[in-house]
């Protein structure tokens, strides 16, 4: 089995006819179905492509790599895009040390308990912390982390990666509120970085 991120097919220009693409099963957590497993047991090889980024990186696909670990398949990752990973590398954060969190929580409740909790990590620490959220809920994550945590944490964002709309930047939280009030920022699929105060 490959694990094989979209774009390096596109950049081999590989011609892989359309009835030979499974669509893993959303509905039913991305499940492995009869037709996978035929196909593997018949094939003995299978590529995992996601459509934006990574397989099982902030992707679905680790269903069917423990499938494939628990029936003997090899399984060899091939190098590819990571939003989680470029943003951090181009953030200027603390790439040493780092947790991606996943999903920011949507209740107000336990995001102002997550965000306190980051906080605290990241000056103790100075541990980065990563997270994202859906594209129709990233600008109101924004705002709301904006009036959550210290004005001289830094934040990064990295925002639709790979497209025409990209764009990564870090300012402290207090500079991205300023920001805020003259500019109108649209966050469609972004990743978040909050690390520690710059030394200067």
């Amino acid at each position: 089995m490959v694990l094989f991120p979209l774009p390096i097919g596109e950049c081999l220009d590989l011609e892989i006819p359309p009835q030979n693409f499974v669509e893993l099963p959303k509905r039913k957590n991305y499940a492995i179905n009869s037709e996978i497993k035929s196909y593997l047991e018949k094939e003995r090889m299978l590529c995992l492509i996601s459509e934006a980024g990574n397989p099982c990186i902030a992707d679905p696909g680790n269903n069917i790599v423990s499938y494939a670990h628990r029936n003997n398949f090899e399984v060899i990752p091939l190098v590819g895009p990571s939003s989680i990973l470029l943003t951090l590398s181009a953030s200027g954060l603390n790439g040493q040390n780092f947790e991606f969190t996943g999903y920011a929580p949507i209740k107000r409740t336990q995001r102002n308990i997550f965000f306190k909790k980051a906080e605290k990590t990241i000056l103790e620490s100075k541990k980065t912390i990563i997270f994202m959220d859906t594209p129709y809920r990233s600008t109101n994550l924004m705002t709301y982390l904006l009036e959550s945590v210290a004005g001289n944490l830094r934040l990064t964002i990295g925002n639709e990666l790979f497209t025409k709309q990209q764009f990564i930047a870090t300012k402290e939280v207090k500079d991205w509120k300023k920001l805020l009030q003259r500019k109108n920022i649209s966050l469609e699929r972004a990743i978040f970085c909050l690390g520690a105060p710059e030394k200067r």
